[in-house]
């Protein structure tokens, strides 16, 4: 069994993560865990200061990283410099480890590196995870996207040597140079938690900006935090010293510090997206309730698409969804805080049974969460709308436009064909499924998730007799022609799921329960009460 490493971060850090306030500053320590190939791996600081001085004589003699990069650019010049370091750095060599792949799933909003290279870059890519660089000052006054992850990079990379920041000269004139950099950096570390991972902090322009923001703000900065796999009694105090608080999350001898950041990364993800869907807010109580139950039900059915695509849906099949039991959903359905959107948009995809990709048309935002899909989704959960009939895509495909074997006249519209898709491949949801489901949830003892899925299914059942028009549970429940004893039960169902959903009120196990019981009772007398069609 896995040790809990984010058990081991402070209440206090462990709130920052879950309020999407961290900032994570990732330095060359992560890097360093990419591999080439022939197993070759990125040098970190310490060593890339070592190969650099092979170049340089007894007279050019170094301290550090910082030291021998400037004795080589002094004695060869700017580009030899670019070219040597991205020799070193194994630049078009290297490939993300998994290591850095847990830490791209993991749904940041922003992230801040000192590294040239581009591991962080490829992570993500290979996640098809959106993301915006900043390399430099032009990219500041660029409009956020709300659904990639920013990617500051306050050192430029080898791909912009005039933005590189490498040598003393790049770092004594940072601030000089670039301003506008350097206050986008600041007013990321006052409003956030920086928090460093594999990130040594001894980067002088860093430091130097985390003084200014000290001196200006005292006590009301934020304190950086540093996250160590594993740590010695000196590593501690040197962190220490320099004002940053330590976490060390392994402290018995020989365990792998690549194994102890993956679990980590993986809880991270973890918590983080699971305290989007805790404080994600909607006007459809289902959804809510299926996106607090620990396990989902397999009820919710994702859209993503442009506008217009997302619009003819929500007419056409949305309602014959959700009178078979199902849950459609699309992002701008759920509100979060800024900060969490990407979180919420993945634990969303996660919890989908079904997820609907339709390329047609599609605007930038709809692409950005087309990405994310990708990177989250399951390919068999997936149904593609694709205009190329050629393409080939990494799901179930409905080619739009063309007629298939089983419509001989053409007269099925794209929206038919994507639920017909969706109940092959989901199923409706029967009474009798649900209650199996309930009953299971029952007997593990989790009442109040037993009991906001019966609610759903008996929301789902007066919907199918209701038709299509949309109708909240309460207004599904007066009108409806059954006996007047479930009325009651019915309505205090209401009330209780909407209590917990929206005011984190639990109801007692006990109450939960009885009233689940309940419901099954009424759930399975609906078939055979009369209901009006519309």
């Amino acid at each position: 069994m896995s040790t809990d490493y984010y058990a081991k971060l402070p209440r206090l850090l462990q709130d920052e993560l879950l309020e999407g306030r961290w900032l994570p500053v990732v330095g060359a320590g992560m890097s360093a865990n990419a591999v080439a190939s022939d197993d070759r791996k990125p040098p970190g600081w310490a060593k890339l200061a070592k190969d650099i001085e092979l170049y340089l004589d007894d007279e050019h003699g170094s301290t550090g990283a910082i030291d021998a990069i400037s004795n080589f650019e002094q004695r060869y010049g700017r580009l030899p410099l670019i070219d040597k370091l991205r020799d070193l750095l194994l630049i078009d060599e290297v490939k993300p480890s998994q290591l850095n792949i847990e830490l791209g799933r993991i749904p940041f909003d922003a992230v801040l590196t000192t590294n040239f290279d581009f591991v962080l870059e490829d992570s993500w890519r290979e996640l098809n995870w959106p993301f915006e660089p900043i390399v430099g000052e032009q990219r500041l006054a660029a409009r956020r996207r709300s659904r990639a992850t920013l990617l500051v990079k306050f050192h430029g990379d080898v791909h912009h040597p005039d933005e590189l920041v490498a040598t003393e000269n790049d770092y004594d004139g940072f601030l000089t140079k670039y301003p506008l950099l350097a206050t986008f950096v600041a007013n990321l570390l006052i409003t956030r938690v920086p928090v460093l991972i594999g990130y040594s902090a001894d980067d002088p322009d860093f430091r130097a900006l985390l003084a200014l923001i000290k001196n200006r703000l005292g006590s009301n900065s934020s304190t950086p935090w540093v996250i160590l796999a594993t740590g010695t009694t000196s590593q501690v105090s040197r962190f220490e010293r320099r004002g940053v608080r330590v976490v060390v999350l392994e402290s018995r001898r020989g365990v792998s510090r690549t194994s102890v950041f993956q679990n980590f990364f993986k809880q991270l993800a973890d918590a983080l997206e699971g305290s989007a869907a805790s404080r994600a807010e909607s006007t459809e109580d289902s959804l809510l309730a299926e996106l607090r139950v620990p396990v989902p039900s397999g009820t919710m059915v994702v859209f993503l698409g442009g506008n217009e695509a997302l619009a003819r849906y929500r007419e056409a099949i949305f309602p014959a969804l959700r009178m078979n039991g199902l849950i459609p959903v699309t992002p701008d359905d759920i509100q979060s805080q800024p900060s969490l959107h990407l979180a919420s948009l993945s634990q969303l995809l996660r919890r989908a049974a079904a997820v609907v990709l339709d390329g047609r048309n599609r605007d930038q935002s709809a692409a950005l969460e087309i990405g994310v899909a990708r990177s989250t989704v399951d390919p068999q959960r997936m149904i593609v709308v694709d205009p190329d009939a050629n393409a080939e895509v990494g799901g179930r495909r409905v080619v739009s436009e063309e007629a298939d074997e089983f419509d001989l006249y053409g007269l099925m519209t794209i929206e038919d064909r994507v639920f017909d898709e969706i109940l092959q491949m989901v199923g409706p949801r029967t009474p009798a499924l649900t209650a199996n489901s309930v009953t299971s949830r029952l007997k593990n003892g989790d009442s109040t998730m037993a009991f906001l899925e019966a609610v759903v299914a008996i929301e789902a059942q007066l919907r199918s007799r209701q038709g299509f028009r949309q109708q909240s549970f309460r207004q599904l429940v007066n009108e409806a022609n059954i006996p007047k004893e479930y009325v009651p039960t019915l309505h205090e169902a209401y009330k209780l799921r909407g209590e917990f959903l929206h005011r984190g009120i639990q109801p007692p196990a006990a109450k939960a329960s009885e009233m689940t019981l309940k419901l099954l009772s009424i759930l399975g007398s609906l078939p055979q009460i009369d209901l009006p069609e519309r």
